[in-house]
């Protein structure tokens, strides 16, 4: 387990704007315990019935256990909480021969022994520096694991599809709670915080891409940290963007490195922080 990385507290709620005594704030990990993120901003996210803290774990949730449950379980990836329910193995869903067939819960296997495939979204660069129209279709990015296996399972079927809806809201989420820890709240004019609150944004409509995309090419060789981000502003037309890197599981191979353009500032002597780096969680 990585060593803790504590920021300052923010004493209002980076998301709502909220603070004491109106609402009770909680700390936040900037990538989620689940995932195990060691980067933590304390005092930053309301909690409570219909709270951000609520919103944001309930999409958070649904991306680490429903796109990535296989390989964060094969890559011993767990968070602090719920030390009791860690699992150790991977179920296992097979189709039958015939075409258009459902799958079949197939038993529980080691990820030792689990021929489970990994799959990440492979988004275009954000449309803000390509000017691309939204993109029709989205690639995915899939990798088989443990191909011994596959003798006895000749049909193994990949992770459910979760939608983009949570894997969008969970890179707005790092990116915009990161850039507050680097650099203060209010110190730049947030671009994502509807797509992280409104729980009927409409995704289909691909606007999230003018400010979330990926890197052109996978990066040919894997970290030797679980995760890595980093974030520095960038000029662009006359603008001043806060540009965040999130490479997630980039300890494993095939993982895309994603861009997402966070936030704006109009001060051209808009300047990082000396303690803006590119964090490495091992």
């Amino acid at each position: 387990m990585p060593a803790e990385l504590r920021y300052k507290p923010v004493g209002v709620c980076i998301y709502c704007g909220r603070r004491p005594p109106e609402v009770e704030l909680s700390d936040e990990h900037i990538i989620a315990d689940g995932l195990q993120g060691n980067m933590i901003l304390p005092a930053s996210s309301c909690k409570g019935s219909k709270s951000c803290a609520e919103k944001t774990s309930r999409f958070e949730f649904r991306y680490i256990n429903g796109a990535h449950d296989g390989l964060k379980t094969y890559l011993g990836v767990y968070g602090t909480r719920r030390k009791k329910n860690r699992k150790t193995t991977i179920p296992l869903f097979v189709s039958e021969p015939k075409d258009g067939a459902p799958s079949k819960f197939a038993g529980n296997l080691l990820p030792s022994q689990h021929p489970f495939i990994s799959q990440f979204e492979h988004f275009e660069r954000p449309r803000i520096f390509t000017g691309n129209p939204p993109p029709e279709n989205v690639k995915m990015l899939a990798r088989l694991w443990n191909s011994k296996p596959l003798k006895n399972y000749p049909a193994v079927n990949g992770p459910p599809w979760i939608g983009f809806e949570p894997v969008v809201r969970t890179l707005s989420k790092i990116a915009h709670s990161y850039a507050i820890a680097e650099y203060g709240m209010g110190s730049f004019s947030p671009l994502l915080k509807e797509t992280i609150l409104n729980d009927r944004f409409d995704f289909d409509d691909k606007a999230w891409s003018m400010f979330i995309g990926c890197e052109t090419e996978i990066p040919k060789y894997p970290s030797l940290n679980l995760h890595e981000v980093s974030i520095e502003p960038v000029k662009f037309q006359n603008r001043f963007l806060l540009f965040c890197k999130i490479w997630l599981f980039s300890s494993a191979e095939s993982t895309p490195i994603y861009e997402v353009v966070v936030g704006e500032h109009w001060n051209s002597g808009f300047t990082p922080r000396k303690s803006v780096v590119p964090h490495q969680l091992s």
